[in-house]
């Protein structure tokens, strides 16, 4: 990672609020698509780090190196239900 954490950005996330971000989540599974059935789904906010590393991943979906490891405080975590579906609660 060349962008460098900056809890900074993250802090504006941390609260609660009124928001809901929700969707369903698909899986490619060789000829056919179908619901990602009780699989994780991850909210992490948006900012210049986290873009980064959306990027890196997007060419290498391998682990990445130099990961802050206090980007978990920041993210939200869920599962999908048997239908691919996944909801988040309380955003700011």
């Amino acid at each position: 990672m060349e962008v460098a954490f900056d809890p900074a950005d993250f802090e504006p996330y941390r609260k609660e609020g009124s928001a809901v971000c929700e969707g369903t989540a698909f899986l490619r599974m060789r000829y056919r698509i179908q619901p990602a059935w009780e699989e994780e789904v991850v909210l992490t906010p948006a900012n210049a780090y986290s873009a980064e590393l959306i990027e890196a991943n997007r060419e290498s979906p391998a682990r990445i190196e130099n990961l802050d490891p206090r980007l978990e405080e920041y993210q939200r975590r869920t599962r999908t239900d048997r239908f691919g579906r996944f909801r988040f609660d309380r955003l700011p």
